[in-house]
């Protein structure tokens, strides 16, 4: 679905953490960014899972916004 928010700045520092994570790998830095400036995102519906659990997914999955 189309993104229609307002996006974040990316957190430089942060991502520089992210991405050294990843032993400096330049296609995660550059999936990474195509992630942050992509015009469109993921709708996923989860069913049977408890709200908490899936609250702590997302908080896993959220890098930049």
């Amino acid at each position: 679905m189309p993104f229609s928010g307002k996006r974040n700045e990316v957190d430089a520092e942060r991502f520089k953490r992210y991405v050294h994570a990843w032993g400096n790998n330049k296609n995660i830095e550059q999936y990474t960014l195509d992630r942050a400036h992509a015009p469109y995102e993921i709708v996923l519906f989860l069913e049977g899972i408890s709200q908490l659990r899936l609250c702590q997914a997302l908080a896993q999955i959220q890098i930049f916004w």
